[in-house]
């Protein structure tokens, strides 16, 4: 997980609160025009990745794997304070493991048996309230350092996998508790065996690069950098701990933003 910026809120969503206050999330989702213009303008905030677990999103028609996170749960909207429509308190994830549906579903990441112990992001979360799991959302998570580490293990023994951690010294340095740093990895399923693996493959991908580059430096300008504009690689966090110090160092120099 990533930082995301908060970003200038749509024309579209802000027009339509000013006009229904007390309007719901469902009933907004029916303003055509606005809603794409917030789905584009969310997507476009979080470089293309899910909020939470980094993997592309996609909605092509074939590969359906996003949908619209409210961190805080609508259902606590009343007279005082409409969440569905904070702009603030919207995101986009992958659908979290949860749709078994997926050409290339299982090679990709989006789904593995069983899936009850495979589910993370806002498919994990529910509807829990972020208070009330201690949860680090996005928008908390500080560009530098970065609070996460990887550890690589080899758990079911058949496929790579990397583990998830807290980067205690990063943390405190952050000032950002360690355990709601590993109880927000926890809530949010980070650790699943599915995504275990697909950061381990990404990262076995990543040691193949470099076997066959003579410019490691090149390496990783191309995969720290948007791929095209507003689209980042998927699982850039996992990316960035790869080269460890070199990372920081090029992305302070590129992206001090």
């Amino acid at each position: 997980m990533k930082h995301i910026p908060q970003g200038q809120e749509p024309i579209g969503l802000a027009t339509y609160r000013q006009n229904n206050p007390h309007g719901t999330w469902d009933e907004f989702k029916n303003e055509v025009s606005a809603y794409q213009e917030l789905l584009d303008e969310i997507k476009t905030r979080q470089y293309g990745l899910c909020a939470y677990c980094e993997i592309d999103l996609k909605n092509d028609g074939v590969t359906v794997d996003q949908l619209v996170e409210l961190i805080h749960p609508k259902q606590d909207s009343n007279q005082y304070y409409n969440w569905g429509l904070d702009f603030h308190n919207l995101l986009l994830c992958c659908k979290g493991g949860s749709y078994p549906y997926h050409p290339k579903g299982e090679e990709e990441g989006r789904f593995l048996k069983p899936p009850a112990k495979n589910h993370s992001c806002d498919h994990k979360k529910g509807r829990k309230r972020p208070y009330e799991i201690c949860l680090l959302a996005p928008f908390l998570v500080p560009k530098y350092p970065v609070i996460f580490r990887l550890e690589r293990k080899n758990l079911d023994g058949d496929f790579p996998e990397a583990l998830l951690l807290p980067h205690q010294e990063n943390c405190q340095t952050a000032n950002i508790r360690v355990d709601r740093v590993q109880k927000t990895i926890d809530e949010l399923g980070f650790n699943c065996e599915r995504l275990r693996r697909i950061r381990g493959k990404v990262l076995d991908e990543i040691d193949e690069f470099l076997q066959e580059s003579d410019n490691p430096k090149e390496l990783i300008s191309k995969l720290l950098s948007p791929i095209q504009p507003n689209t980042l690689w998927p699982f850039f966090t996992t990316i960035r701990l790869y080269f460890g110090t070199e990372s920081e160092k090029f992305l302070l120099k590129n992206y001090p933003k």
